[in-house]
């Protein structure tokens, strides 16, 4: 009987250590953008899941977002901040609510229209996007590559290109459309229909805007500019 329990004991112990072996991790870091550096661990045993404390860095210096991972799910605080460092939420992934939300800042980068005709009476509510309005909208960015056949067109004019990313976000809360045009002095020079299925699920999922606590069809639209590695960052 004792041979059993010290036996039991043992398989218990091995298990154990199996499963911290195998939760063991390592430090990976990248560019995420132009201006944005993403400092996180990883599985040694298969390093494209992230597990552990994640930091993006506006700089390497101020914060844009803060958490951890839990075999590539986030889980429990997370911090979103704008490029100064101030914060714009914080959202508690285990139970699924925000707990803080900044007003929404309109004098950004970033530019919202409501698809409904609104008088000084009326109450109005923005799209809010997960990650804060610096963070949460780098997929839309990182997304798009310049085309092999404009390459050398694009980077000849690219001092005078304005990029415009434009996003449709349904009442449903959903991205319904995707869009990226390239100007010059006003002027389109091409446009493209993105994808609005994007990689990561939670991408496509918003708080709608809401006029009189109705949730309406609204554009948000990012200002953005092409970097030497032809993605986009903000303006």
């Amino acid at each position: 009987m004792l041979k059993n329990i010290i036996l039991c004991i043992a398989g218990i112990f091995f298990t154990n250590s199996c499963l911290a072996q195998a939760q063991e991790t390592t430090r990976k870091s990248r560019w995420l953008t132009d201006s944005v550096y993403e400092a996180y661990t990883v599985l040694k045993t298969d390093k494209n899941i992230k597990h552990g404390p994640y930091r993006a860095l506006f700089l390497k210096k101020k914060p844009v977002a803060e958490g951890d991972y839990a075999n590539n799910i986030k889980t429990g605080l997370w911090h979103f901040y704008n490029e100064k460092g101030e914060q714009l939420q914080t959202y508690n992934y285990t139970t699924k609510a925000f707990e803080f939300l900044a007003p929404a800042d309109t004098t950004t980068y970033l530019h919202y229209v409501v698809d409904k005709k609104i008088t000084p009476a009326d109450k109005v509510t923005l799209p809010v996007k997960l990650g804060g309005t610096y963070y949460g909208y780098i997929p839309y960015l990182r997304l798009f590559d310049v085309p092999n056949k404009m390459y050398a067109m694009i980077q000849a004019n690219k001092d005078y290109i304005e990029v415009l990313v434009e996003l449709l976000v349904s009442p449903g809360g959903r991205l319904a459309d995707y869009k990226i045009s390239l100007n010059i002095d006003r002027r389109l020079l091409k446009a493209f229909n993105m994808n609005p299925n994007l990689p990561d699920p939670a991408d496509v999922i918003f708080t709608p805007a809401t006029v009189n606590g109705e949730p309406v069809t609204s554009r948000i639209l990012i200002k953005a500019y092409i970097t030497d590695d032809n993605h986009l960052d903000y303006e």
